[in-house]
C-alpha cells in the first residue's frame, strides 16, 4: 500500500510553523487530498517534552515539529520565504533600536482565552534571562513594554534588524504557563492543533483546534508515535499503518 502522505503533505495537512517547514524540502509524493483523515507520522527519535523553552528541546527536530503544530509564532514565512503576519498582524521599526508590534484580534489559545501582549512580554522576558540554544537570538533585547492588550514594543541594546526573522522561531505560550514545566505536560497553545494526550518518549495525540485563526488543518487529528526499531517502522509505513516516517539524525 502506498503511504497517503508525503513529507511535504504533512506540513500542508498540519498547518505547521517554521519548525515543521523543513519537511517541504523532502517531498516524496503521495496524495494531497487528506480531508478528514487522521494523520499518523512516526519518529525514530522520541519526543520527550513539549516545553518550547526547555534547554535541549529548542533544536530537537521531533519536538520542534510537534510544537509547530501546538504553538504559533508572531511572524511566519510564506512558501517563498517572505516574512508574513502570524500572531502579530503588523510590525514596524520606529528607530534603530525600537520595534512596535500589534497582535491580531482573533488570536486565541486552545482554551479560548485571547493571546495578549502580556503573554508575549512574559515569553520574551523569560527567553532573555533563561539559557537555551536560542539565547543568542534574544540577548540584544533590552526591554519589552506593552500598551493595552494587543500592542507591545521591543527595545534593543543595539540595532537588531533581524528581530522579525528571529520571531519566526519563538513559540508563544500563555504567561501563566511560562517557566512552569508542569504546564507543558498537556500544553495549551495557539497553533492549529491542540494536545489531547501526551506520553513522553511514546506518543503525542492532537485534534484540530477550532480556535486557530489561520488556515485550518485538513486532518481532524494527528498522532506522532515513537517507533524505536527502524525495520518495524518501515514495515508499518509500507503497510499503511503510518503515513510518514521521519528518521533520527543517526539513521540518515
Amino acid at each position: 500500500m502506498e503511504p497517503r502522505f508525503g513529507r511535504r503533505t504533512f506540513l500542508l495537512v498540519s498547518g505547521a510553523g517554521l519548525a515543521s517547514a523543513y519537511l517541504t524540502s523532502c517531498t516524496v509524493g503521495g496524495s494531497e487530498d487528506t480531508g478528514g483523515q487522521e494523520l499518523r507520522a512516526a519518529f525514530l527519535q522520541p519526543i520527550t517534552t513539549l516545553d518550547p523553552y526547555r534547554m535541549g528541546s529548542t533544536v530537537d527536530e521531533p519536538s520542534l515539529m510537534a510544537r509547530g503544530l501546538i504553538f504559533d509564532t508572531l511572524v511566519h514565512r510564506d512558501d517563498n520565504g517572505k516574512l508574513v503576519p502570524g500572531l502579530a498582524m503588523s510590525w514596524k521599526r520606529v528607530d534603530d533600536t525600537t520595534w512596535e508590534f500589534e497582535l491580531r484580534p482573533d488570536a486565541k489559545f486552545h482554551d479560548g482565552s485571547p493571546v495578549t501582549a502580556a503573554d508575549v512580554k512574559a515569553v520574551l522576558d523569560y527567553m532573555v534571562k533563561t539559557p537555551t540554544e536560542q539565547t543568542p537570538l534574544w540577548e540584544p533585547i533590552d526591554e519589552v513594554t506593552t500598551s493595552g492588550k494587543r500592542k507591545f514594543t521591543v527595545k534593543t541594546k543595539q540595532p537588531m534588524g533581524t528581530l522579525p526573522v528571529n520571531l519566526t522561531l519563538l513559540f508563544i505560550a500563555s504567561a501563566k504557563a511560562v517557566g512552569k514545566t508542569d504546564s507543558f505536560r498537556k500544553p495549551v497553545g495557539s497553533g492549529p492543533y491542540r494536545v489531547t494526550a501526551f506520553t513522553p518518549s511514546s506518543s503525542v495525540r492532537m485534534k484540530r483546534s477550532p480556535e486557530f485563526w489561520g488556515r485550518k488543518g485538513k486532518s481532524t487529528s494527528i498522532e506522532l508515535p515513537y517507533m524505536k526499531e527502524p525495520a518495524a517502522a518501515i514495515t508499518s509505513l509500507t503497510n499503511g499503518e503510518i503515513e510518514l516516517l521521519w528518521p533520527s539524525r543517526r539513521t540518515r
